[in-house]
């Protein structure tokens, strides 16, 4: 089995006896093992090959990355990422540098108008109009309608069935 040598610019594996390394190029030394990321949320050491922490779920930087910048939590004082919005520790939320800033400007307010409203016991006017008693009288007469129709089939049908005789004319 062949041993590795981890890139310590780029964490990838290289096989050992090798100068630079065959994906960033970097120069690798002998014997060099890539250590355990520390969370920069939490302090958690985490496995080499972890991307997110294992405590909190902060994303753990790469080899070689740039540090990330820090905001301490107001909470329980660990530090966390500064484009995170709640503590990966305590879950406190974390007030942004920017946010801060445009909650110090002050804000123009428009002055509130009163509401006016009447008491629950008063009583409202309501005014029939024309409109409302038509279209109420055009119901009615509809169900007029409607009833007669029924009624005179019910009586055809008795009449054809023998039930009732038919009427004689004079």
């Amino acid at each position: 089995m062949d041993q590795k040598v981890v890139c310590q610019k780029c964490g990838s594996e290289n096989v050992a006896g090798l100068q630079f390394c065959g994906v960033c190029g970097a120069k690798l030394t002998a014997g060099a093992q890539k250590s355990e990321i520390v969370c920069p949320a939490c302090g958690f050491q985490n496995p080499p090959s972890q991307h997110f922490c294992g405590n909190c779920g902060v994303k753990l930087p790469a080899p070689g990355e740039a540090k990330v910048q820090e905001i301490s939590c107001p909470a329980c004082g660990s530090k966390n990422p500064a484009d995170r919005h709640f503590c990966g520790v305590c879950g406190a939320s974390l007030t942004p540098p920017v946010q801060a800033a445009k909650a110090a400007e002050p804000v123009a307010t428009q002055p509130v108008q009163p509401m006016v409203s009447t008491p629950a016991h008063s009583e409202v006017a309501v005014r029939p109009t024309w409109g409302l008693a038509w279209g109420l009288f055009w119901r009615i007469a509809l169900l007029w309608l409607l009833f007669g129709g029924i009624v005179y089939l019910v009586v055809y049908f008795l009449m054809l069935s023998n039930i009732i005789p038919p009427l004689q004319g004079s």
